[in-house]
C-alpha cells in the first residue's frame, strides 16, 4: 500500500494507546474505512511522489470535512436543547485541540518531507475518528461527554 496510506495506518495505531474519545471505543478499521476509495487509488498512482501524495490528501481532507459537517449536522438533528448544547461544546473542544496530536507526530520526526506526510495522515486519522464518533453518537443516541 502507498506511503501516505501507511503512514495514516501507523499514525492510527499509535495513537490508539490513549483513546481521544473514550465513551466510544474506535477500532483502526473502522476509521480506515471512512477514507475514500479515490484517495487510496490517487495516493496508489503517486508513484511515492511527495507532492502528488499531499495533492491527494488535500483533496480527501476537502472530503472528510464535508462528511464532518453533515455527521455533525445529523446529530445535531436528533438532539434536544440541551443535547445540543452539549454537542457543541464537546465539538468546539475537539475543534481546539485536533491537531496538537497531530503537530507533536510532526515536530518528532527530522522535519523532511515523510514528516509532511505522516501529519497529514495524522489530521486524516482524527478526521475520521471524529466522523466515525458523531455517527455512533447518534446511533446510540447516548450522551458521551466526559
Amino acid at each position: 500500500m502507498a506511503i501516505l496510506f501507511a503512514l495514516a495506518a501507523a499514525t492510527l495505531s499509535a495513537s490508539a494507546a490513549v483513546p481521544p474519545y473514550p465513551s466510544f471505543k474506535i477500532t483502526d478499521a473502522q476509521v480506515a474505512r471512512v477514507l475514500s476509495i479515490e484517495f487510496r487509488q490517487c495516493v496508489d498512482r503517486s508513484g511515492g511522489v511527495t507532492s502528488s501524495m499531499r495533492d491527494c490528501g488535500t483533496k480527501e481532507f476537502a472530503r472528510l470535512d464535508r462528511a464532518l459537517n453533515i455527521a455533525y449536522r445529523n446529530a445535531m438533528a436528533q438532539l434536544n436543547a440541551s443535547g445540543k448544547a452539549k454537542l457543541r461544546y464537546a465539538e468546539r473542544r475537539w475543534l481546539k485541540t485536533r491537531w496538537s496530536e497531530c503537530d507533536l507526530e510532526a515536530a518528532s520526526g527530522d522535519g523532511g518531507t515523510a514528516a509532511l506526510l505522516n501529519e497529514d495522515g495524522c489530521g486524516m486519522s482524527e478526521m475520521a475518528r471524529r466522523i466515525t464518533w458523531l455517527q455512533r453518537y447518534v446511533s446510540n443516541g447516548v450522551p458521551a461527554f466526559p
